[in-house]
């Protein structure tokens, strides 16, 4: 019988391998037993991981649909069924994405919720959309519009003096606050509030600069070890 020659085939199927399991640790990526094994793991959890993926982002879907219907006093299970009964044929994954992008309606509601409940100050501070102008300025105008006692405080940027109630000088080391807050309120100066918008300056927790510059104090002051509660520096 003749000999059977498979040195093609065979170069072939190893250099998949080697594509296949590239970037793993140790010998999971430099010999071939160990490659072997690396795969047969890895397909088996691609396999388990594809229908997870679909289960938490089924539950994700109906997360954000149960808090939008909620905003309207409606279970998810309530509202689902009158869609059922509505023969509205939109399926969970479209539903959710209308109720994750109607930002509009949520904010509205937590601001009449402000209202009712004599909510009279409203710190907006860090956070994913922190330095947001469009979403800050709107939360400002929603604000003066739904609950109009509520006085509503930015910080960042110094541009969003021009449409807050107040605006905060934020965090500086205790050793430097003096001349660091001294200096943020200078370059607040320049820019011009809107007619809508009070333009209070808030220095933070130095009464000496609030008395002789005439701005508000607050009672916080972040001690500015580290890294912010968001990661960043």
């Amino acid at each position: 019988m003749a000999r059977v020659k498979r040195a093609v085939a065979g170069r072939k199927k190893r250099k998949t391998l080697v594509e296949r399991t590239k970037g793993y640790y140790g010998t999971s990526s430099r010999t071939f037993r160990g490659m072997k094994e690396q795969a047969q793991h890895s397909g088996q959890y691609q396999y388990r991981d594809r229908r997870t993926k679909k289960r938490d982002f089924r539950a994700l879907w109906i997360q954000r649909i149960n808090a939008a219907a909620r905003l309207n006093d409606l279970s998810y299970s309530k509202f689902m069924h009158g869609l059922k009964l509505a023969g509205v044929e939109l399926d969970r994954k479209v539903l959710a994405q209308i109720a994750y992008e109607d930002e509009a309606t949520f904010w509205h509601k937590r601001l009449r919720e402000m209202e009712a409940a004599g909510v009279r100050y409203w710190k907006v501070d860090w956070g994913r959309r922190d330095r947001d102008d469009d979403f800050r300025r709107k939360l400002a105008v929603d604000a003066r519009m739904l609950a109009p006692h509520l006085m509503v405080e930015n910080a960042m940027k110094n541009e969003y003096v021009a449409f807050s109630d107040v605006f905060r000088t934020y965090d500086v080391e205790n050793i430097i606050a003096q001349p660091v807050t001294i200096d943020r309120v200078a370059r607040l100066l320049p820019f011009s509030r809107s007619d809508e918008a009070r333009g209070l300056i808030n220095c933070e927790d130095d009464p000496y600069i609030a008395v002789g510059l005439g701005c508000a104090i607050g009672v916080m002051r972040h001690p500015f070890v580290g890294t912010l509660p968001d990661g960043r520096p």
